[in-house]
């Protein structure tokens, strides 16, 4: 299986979950890309919950990869 996931969103506890549910999971692949239009939105939310650095718009997405044992 291959996930496309966002460092905003547990990138290391899915992969977690998913080893724990069975599964050989490793990150295999990441990019920085520039800020869409919804992650724009919510830019300032993000830095004032300590979770964006300041005037940064970009996001690293990651592929996480899971196969049975």
């Amino acid at each position: 299986m291959l996930m496309v996931q966002s460092e905003f969103t547990g990138v290391e506890q899915s992969v977690q979950a998913l080893r724990d549910g069975g599964l050989s999971a490793d990150v295999i692949a990441w990019q920085l890309i520039p800020f869409g239009p919804v992650l724009s939105s919510h830019a300032g939310w993000l830095e004032q919950t300590g979770r964006l650095t300041g005037g940064r718009r970009t996001e690293e997405l990651v592929v996480i990869r899971a196969d049975k044992r």
